[in-house]
């Protein structure tokens, strides 16, 4: 854990990126911003005058398949705000659903229905592993910012991959199965897409 170079302490930390025990203690509070180690600042990650009821985070799309992410960002969010924990359940389970879409159809782009089987299954995490390891995924990344106040959460999922459109007929084409979409809405308050979805935000009334 280290102090990203011109920036306090208080606002941006690099994570080795090694495990999830290490991310936690990145992640501890006063800090507010967190990048992993090897990834550029992105789009004022760590700037302090946003507010100090926030938390945000950079990491690859090879760290979100590899770790639980979204466990630990919502742990931390847990340390700073009183959550439920039938609430941390709905944050928790449309969280992990971002990030999974984001690498699987956002950058790996998965084809439709191959995780439908068993061998599609297993084809699958071959071919993720493949797309992962290769140069055009080296420096992908998503970016995971909440903010929050004493009646609302709302956690916004930044990644670069090539977006889709949550309305159109075949966005479920784009997404997989559907499904992803659909848990999003059963779980959330409210669910905004933005940027061609490569941007979505999370609602959540405390």
């Amino acid at each position: 854990m280290s102090v990203v170079p011109g920036l306090q302490e208080h606002q941006a930390i690099r994570w080795d990126g090694v495990s999830e025990d290490t991310l936690a203690q990145s992640l501890v509070a006063p800090a507010r911003a967190c990048i992993e180690a090897g990834l550029q600042i992105d789009d004022g990650a760590g700037d302090a005058n946003n507010g100090e009821n926030r938390l945000s985070l950079t990491v690859s799309i090879q760290s979100i398949y590899r770790h639980a992410i979204a466990r630990v960002f919502l742990l931390e969010i847990g340390h700073r705000l009183a959550l439920g924990q039938e609430l941390r359940d709905r944050i928790h389970t449309a969280l992990h659903e971002v990030l999974l879409n984001a690498v699987m159809h956002g950058h790996v782009q998965l084809e439709p229905g191959i995780r439908d089987s068993l061998g599609g299954f297993e084809a699958s995490h071959e071919a993720i592993k493949r797309q992962l390891a290769s140069e055009k995924c080296a420096h992908k990344r998503v970016v995971i910012e909440a903010q929050w106040n004493a009646a609302r959460l709302s956690i916004a999922v930044r990644d670069n991959g090539v977006g889709f459109d949550p309305n159109s007929s075949d966005a479920a084409r784009h997404r997989g199965s559907g499904r992803g979409l659909l848990i999003l809405d059963a779980f959330c308050d409210s669910v905004t897409y933005r940027n061609n979805g490569t941007v979505v935000i999370l609602g959540f009334e405390l």
